[in-house]
């Protein structure tokens, strides 16, 4: 089962990094704009530019510094963790699920052969070794997966900050009132919040959807039955192959612009992997 309550509680971690960042960026950008207003609430256009640009230039060097990386990097490996031990948890169960259903004896109309003698049925499996991938695989999925996440912290930070350059040299050109300038910069700052809870839901999926695919293949499995949530923002295209058997080595062409992809590979999909021996695990269809 996909952890949605875990990328949830991602999205928000990410999310409050981001506000707390651009938040002080943005307040030591108004109050200058505010410093530079003449009486009348207008702005001196012709000595704010060169004042605020300086400014700007100032905040570049030391917004870096406003983070601690150490106590983040923590803060993230903390998300990852659960993630990564619910992945664990979630794909023993499934995997345990599936060998015992297999090791229940089968009869001629299942398996389509005789039944061997003095046996009730026949073992589709006998014996896999469902644990036996490599931890160490995982851990280096997820070491990764933080080193990058702090680094889209950072990066969309900067982002920010480039981004109400842009505003504030444009504005300032053309003249625009103190209110024309903050309006600006309050809509940047909601659009840069849906980017960060965007990047962090696509984090959390990419990385769920990893580390189950190390997990199966590691045990021998050789595929698995493409899972969706059910609900109303579930991709046609991944509900159109929900309850089919996919090999691991031939994922469906069912991500964005046709790319082949396993279940959390496409952007913030939240999609997960079944384990599967076959087509026979496939869900039937009942007239």
């Amino acid at each position: 089962m996909y952890p949605l309550h875990l990328e949830n509680q991602y999205e928000k971690f990410f999310d409050k990094q981001f506000v707390k960042i651009a938040g002080r960026l943005n307040r030591e950008v108004l109050r200058a704009l505010k410093n530079e207003a003449r009486v009348d609430g207008d702005l001196r256009h012709d000595t704010a530019l060169e004042e605020i640009m300086a400014l700007v230039l100032g905040l570049k060097e030391q917004f870096g510094d406003w983070i601690d990386p150490a106590k983040l990097e923590k803060q993230i490996a903390r998300n990852f963790h659960l993630l990564d031990a619910w992945s664990r948890d979630k794909t023993a169960e499934a995997l345990s699920a599936l060998l015992s259903r297999l090791n229940t004896p089968q009869l001629p109309s299942v398996t389509g052969r005789p039944t061997p003698t003095g046996a009730n049925g026949e073992l589709w499996l006998s014996t896999v070794n469902l644990l036996s991938g490599n931890t160490g695989m995982t851990a280096a999925i997820r070491d990764r997966m933080i080193k990058q996440n702090l680094g889209l912290i950072r990066s969309l930070a900067s982002e920010h900050l480039d981004d109400m350059t842009r505003i504030l040299g444009d504005g300032l050109t053309q003249g625009k009132s103190l209110k024309e300038m903050t309006d600006s910069i309050e809509r940047l700052t909601g659009v840069n919040r849906s980017k960060a809870k965007f990047w962090a839901a696509d984090q959390a999926s990419k990385f769920f959807g990893e580390v189950t695919k190390t997990r199966q293949t590691a045990a021998g499995i050789p595929g698995y039955i493409w899972r969706t949530l059910k609900d109303g923002r579930v991709r046609d295209n991944h509900a159109a192959v929900s309850g089919k058997y996919f090999d691991w080595k031939n994922p469906p062409a069912v991500g964005s612009r046709g790319r082949r992809v396993h279940p959390g590979e496409d952007f913030r999909c939240r999609c997960w992997a079944e384990p599967a021996f076959g087509k026979e695990d496939e869900d039937k269809e009942f007239e």
